[in-house]
């Protein structure tokens, strides 16, 4: 879906984040792992930053 480029990336991003988990190719937990990772919060936050 990023490839084609139809949808917006976060909503790419939200889309996998819920349809993995259900689909039973990763558990819970290893999806929602990235977000203790300190980088991946800076990461959101300069996106934040830089849209504004």
């Amino acid at each position: 879906m990023f490839v084609i480029n139809k949808s917006r990336m976060d909503a790419v991003a939200l889309i996998m984040l819920v349809l993995l988990p259900f689909t039973g190719v990763i558990t819970m937990s290893e999806a929602l792992a990235g977000f203790s990772d300190v980088n991946i919060i800076l990461i959101a936050a300069l996106f934040v930053m830089a849209r504004g």
